[in-house]
Order: structure tokens, then sequence, then C-alpha cells
């Protein structure tokens, strides 16, 4: 039920603001990457958002996560669609290990 939902206010949030904008959207269909719509479906979003590699390593004393390929134009243009914002994309971190475990002694 909560994965409907999801999806539901994914084409929403996206056919609003396409419609507010005045737009439509190229390179949702498969196939015909110049076909554009004004009413993409969440599958086809969710499709385009592959490709998104984090590479984490792990050494003695950190943890790195390091997003190995940037977001193509049309994986932006969706992002914007859907009103969330570029940062949360931005994946990259370093933390210390024992501020991990300082973290978890805590709790």
């Amino acid at each position: 039920m909560i994965a409907w939902q999801v999806l539901t206010r994914i084409e929403y949030v996206s056919r609003r603001a396409l419609e507010n904008q005045h737009e439509t959207g190229a390179g949702l269909v498969p196939g015909h990457p110049k076909m554009k719509t004004a009413r993409p479906t969440a599958e086809r979003f969710l499709s385009r958002m592959t490709g998104i590699h984090l590479l984490i390593t792990e050494t003695d004393t950190d943890i790195q996560g390091i997003v190995i390929e940037k977001l193509h134009s049309l994986q932006y243009q969706i992002l914007l669609w859907l009103n969330i914002p570029i940062h949360l994309y931005d994946m990259n971190f370093s933390i210390k290990k024992s501020k991990i475990q300082h973290e978890t002694i805590e709790r």
C-alpha cells in the first residue's frame, strides 16, 4: 500500500510541475527518446534513475563514499519535476570510525 502511494505521489507531483511550467517530458518513453509526454508514469521516472553507483571504501580510521557517475541531464530534470533537492544525490562523504563508535555507545 505504501509503495502504491509513493508511485501515485510521484506521478501527481511531476504532472503538476509539468503543467505549471507548460512543459512536456522527453526521454521517458522507451524506444522513443525524443517523444514527449505531459503525463509521465512513476515507473518511467524510476527506470531513468539507474546507473548511480556509490563506491564505499573503508580503512582502519575512516569510511568514505564517492559517487562514481554524475547525474545526466534527464536525471537532473526528473529531480526538478519531483521537487527533490539536487544535493540529496551528492552522496560523497567521509566519516571517522571513532565518531561512529562514539555515537553507537551513546545510544
